[in-house]
């Protein structure tokens, strides 16, 4: 019997300290790759969830819609300006990678795949600002685009 409560114990204790190694491991921040598209994060949430976002009045904020369907935002900076910015189609996937931050979905940018290049797109949302390589609808909503 007393076999049996030490291996029980001695059990628990290995489960303490891996849930400890497990929980240190998480409170730091982390390389990632994401591939998704990116979407204004209110439209998006106005459109799926009734939001009362009003990017009309208040401007866009840009995210990647991952394809799990986690939207993540960026970190400002030289790496994430044309993401914030909305610089890509619409429609295009994208592949973000840098350090996501723990508890959030912050993404610090390192480097950016099929990022359109303002060189390509030759239409602008008349909404958002959005640009793409063909005319069509953004937002959520049908829009008018204007040729550059």
């Amino acid at each position: 019997m007393k076999k049996l409560i030490l291996a029980v114990i001695v059990a628990l204790v290995v489960a303490a300290v891996a849930a400890a190694l497990n929980a240190a491991d998480s409170n730091k921040p982390k390389d990632v790759t994401l591939t998704g598209t990116l979407i204004c994060m209110g439209c998006e949430l106005k459109t799926q969830y009734g939001a009362k976002a009003q990017c009309n009045v208040y401007g866009h904020d840009h995210a990647l819609k991952a394809a799990d369907g986690k939207i993540y935002t960026f970190l400002p900076n030289d790496n994430s300006k044309d993401l914030i910015a909305g610089k890509a189609d619409k429609s295009a996937k994208i592949t973000v990678t840098g350090t996501l931050f723990p508890g959030s979905q912050i993404v610090d940018v390192k480097d950016v795949k099929g990022l359109s290049s303002a060189t390509a797109a030759v239409y602008k949302c008349t909404h958002c600002g959005a640009t793409y390589d063909k005319a069509g609808d953004c937002c959520g909503v049908p829009t008018v685009a204007a040729k550059l």
